[in-house]
């Protein structure tokens, strides 16, 4: 997926829920660090994993309408390859202090109640995103860990550290994800 992508999506996001702001919280916040990067599971990704900046509010109707008008498998999806998963705020597993260091982008105007707002992205900063993609450490995160690292984008005693502060970490993942780091940074120094 590219970045245009995941603009259009939130735009079409805000224009069906009435939100202005959403956290993009899965491997496609990578585009707010690096346009379009060349890491395989970001562009092989067809959904952007967010949620409105505020949460859905008290009711789930915000959430469903979402799933339903551009979730998996939805017209949108099926139009234009791209779907949104609408998650909960706590899903990310970000290190404190992460909101300080995000990247906002304004993606574009929608209309919504008959007025043109701007709508904007809140991008994880790169060291957050891979700590909290890490924190959940499936292949796909593993693979992620490995892109962001070949490129360039992090560096590893600021992962390290972050890592080390991100919330909800059993002690067994904590001492895997350390190991996972400095492989991939072993890794890229290999080759």
């Amino acid at each position: 997926m590219r970045k245009r992508d995941v603009f259009d999506i939130i735009l079409k996001a805000a224009e069906v829920s009435g939100y202005t702001e959403f956290v993009i919280i899965g491997s496609q916040a990578v585009h707010g660090t690096l346009p379009d990067p060349d890491i395989d599971v970001v562009i092989g990704s067809n959904d952007v994993d967010t949620y409105p900046s505020h949460g859905y509010g008290e009711t789930s109707l915000v959430y469903e309408e979402l799933m339903l008008r551009l979730g998996q498998d939805s017209d949108y999806h099926i139009a234009t390859n791209v779907y949104i998963e609408a998650v909960p705020a706590n899903l990310a597993r970000f290190p404190a202090d992460w909101r300080g260091r995000a990247i906002t982008e304004i993606v574009g105007a929608a209309e919504i109640n008959g007025e043109s707002c701007d709508v904007n992205a809140i991008f994880p900063e790169i060291h957050d995103l891979t700590v909290s993609k890490l924190s959940i450490r499936r292949q796909k995160d593993l693979e992620f860990l490995q892109g962001v690292v070949d490129l360039n984008l992090v560096d590893h005693e600021t992962l390290c550290q972050r890592f080390r502060c991100a919330p909800n970490i059993p002690n067994e993942r904590l001492i895997a994800g350390l190991a996972d780091i400095s492989e991939a940074f072993d890794r890229r120094n290999r080759s």
